[in-house]
């Protein structure tokens, strides 16, 4: 079902008023100070449902309007339903897979060769089923055993490529508070060690490491003995992790502890593997929203770079929480976070009070997208958002949700009120939406550096730069055409240039830009 929030065709002015405009706007984006890193990665999990992506128009529901570029999956062992995928060494059997492999190439072909990220995670049952997320075979009484575990995991990175479903991403473990596998950090690191010679010997892609997935960041351990990643991080193992990944729960808002694991773990990258936006029957899909945008907003902040919610609802005509859910996640990939100061204090004060005024934006190139929840019984009249550099180049789009309202939202479009500032009403408990274009003074060369063999990595970066596909010597201007450094080298230090935009070119014409931050 083909859908936008931009198309619906109730299309109302909201109550935006446009008179009287203020001049230096209550809200003020810096649309050059960059938070975090780029989301890259928005994964749909099918582990609750395997058969879950099991038609082509969900597969472009997901993967082409809201641009999906992953699929989460299970890895299988003993659960309820006596799924026995890996009854012993050596046999997968592949009857309990076939949903999941159905639904992979589904949502792969609706890619149409995009990228396209495949994520298996162990997949779990719960102490009312008798603990059985690992096959008999592949533990004691200890928990798992590694050669064994191992193993099990090596047959099913090799059926997958057999499938045609080589795994990117590989999550060994899965909140251990609930399963019986007590992978330690020494276990985990001894496993990664196996799975990497059975990769050489088998002939299968070693995939990324995801760990270590529990059911919050910085965790101890069942033994009680200290939490994994400090472990870890004291075994001199962390390399046996290339992403941390860790779930992520609104009741709690755990950043301190998401901060102290991420200390042990230096730039690595960040993933929230299960982020949660509850569900609950007796309470209100918008209070239910406050919270769990007010969390994916700390992980961002966190330099998260991939994302994919638990029991993510791709679309409703009755339901708030899908229609929030899409608009708050399917926006921001391939965007970063900028600062944003409003009218209530300088940028994320970082309380836990939901009764407040709380703003974020997002920038990608020339899209703007920027959120505003208003949790209070205040309504703010003509309120001002004002860009601090260059000018806004459309009408600009927005959606509000109010308490008890519409479960789509209701939509409207409307002018600029200069070329630096857009006012709207901002009544009380509405949670909303906005989008526009604008002109920062690069887009006049975007278009010949899209086309360009030359790369340049990170896109955004504090410190350095990678030069990719170049063999030539280089130029570097700033963003009103001053030469800043030359030179040949493939790795470019960045370290003391000012914040701003950034433009490469070789010897042979060819254009990269970056974004110093």
């Amino acid at each position: 079902m083909k859908r936008s929030y931009i198309l619906y065709t109730l299309l109302l002015v909201l109550n935006f008023s446009l008179t009287n405009a203020q001049t230096g706007g209550d809200a003020i984006i810096y649309t050059e100070q960059y938070i975090g890193e780029k989301i890259e990665y928005f994964f749909y999990d099918i582990k609750q449902n395997l058969n879950g992506i099991n038609n082509k128009d969900k597969a472009r529901d997901l993967y082409v309007d809201d641009d999906m570029n992953g699929i989460r999956v299970s890895i299988l062992g003993n659960d309820k339903n006596n799924m026995r995928a890996h009854p012993q060494a050596g046999v997968v059997v592949a009857e309990y897979y076939t949903p999941m492999i159905n639904s992979i190439k589904n949502a792969r072909e609706a890619r149409g060769g995009k990228d396209f990220y495949i994520f298996a995670s162990k997949k779990l049952t719960s102490e009312t089923d008798g603990f059985s997320s690992f096959p008999a075979w592949t533990k004691d009484a200890n928990g798992v055993m590694v050669n064994e575990y191992a193993t099990m995991l090596g047959d099913y990175l090799r059926y997958m490529k057999y499938k045609d479903c080589e795994v990117d991403y590989l999550g060994i473990q899965n909140e251990e508070v609930y399963n019986e596998g007590n992978i330690t950090a020494a276990k985990h690191a001894d496993i990664i060690d196996k799975l990497r010679i059975l990769s050489a010997e088998q002939g299968w892609k070693m995939p990324l490491i995801v760990g270590y997935e529990d059911y919050g960041p910085n965790k101890a351990v069942i033994s009680g003995k200290g939490s994994f990643i400090s472990n870890l991080s004291k075994l001199g193992k962390t390399d046996r992790m290339d992403i941390y990944g860790t779930h992520y729960y609104p009741q709690w808002r755990p950043l301190s502890k998401l901060q102290k694991d991420q200390s042990f773990l230096g730039h690595m990258p960040f993933w929230s593997t299960e982020p949660h936006w509850d569900r609950k029957s007796d309470v209100n899909d918008f209070d239910e929203a406050i919270p769990a945008i007010m969390t994916l907003w700390d992980q961002v902040e966190q330099r998260m770079s991939g994302f994919m919610w638990w029991n993510y609802t791709y679309y409703s005509t009755t339901e708030m929480r899908s229609n929030l859910m899409r608009a708050f996640s399917a926006p921001i990939k391939d965007k970063q976070a900028i600062r944003m100061d409003d009218i209530d204090g300088p940028f994320r004060k970082g309380v836990k009070d939901y009764n407040d005024l709380e703003t974020y934006a997002f920038r990608s190139n020339d899209e703007m997208i920027v959120y505003v929840l208003n949790n209070t019984d205040k309504e703010y009249v003509n309120y001002g958002f004002k860009i601090d550099k260059g000018c806004i180049q459309s009408s600009i789009l927005g959606r509000r949700w109010v308490k008890d309202g519409d479960a789509l939202g209701v939509e409207g479009s409307f002018p600029k009120a200069n070329d630096q500032l857009f006012n709207a009403n901002i009544v009380a408990n509405s949670i909303n939406a906005f989008s526009f274009k604008f002109d920062d003074g690069s887009s006049a060369i975007e278009d010949q550096v899209a086309t360009q063999g030359l790369k340049v990595y990170p896109s955004v970066a504090s410190d350095f730069i990678y030069l990719q596909n170049n063999n030539t010597p280089y130029t570097i201007y700033n963003i009103n055409g001053k030469v800043t450094n030359s030179g040949s080298e493939k790795k470019i230090s960045i370290c003391t240039y000012p914040k701003g935009i950034y433009i490469l070119k070789n010897a042979k014409g060819e254009m990269a830009r970056f974004i110093k931050k």
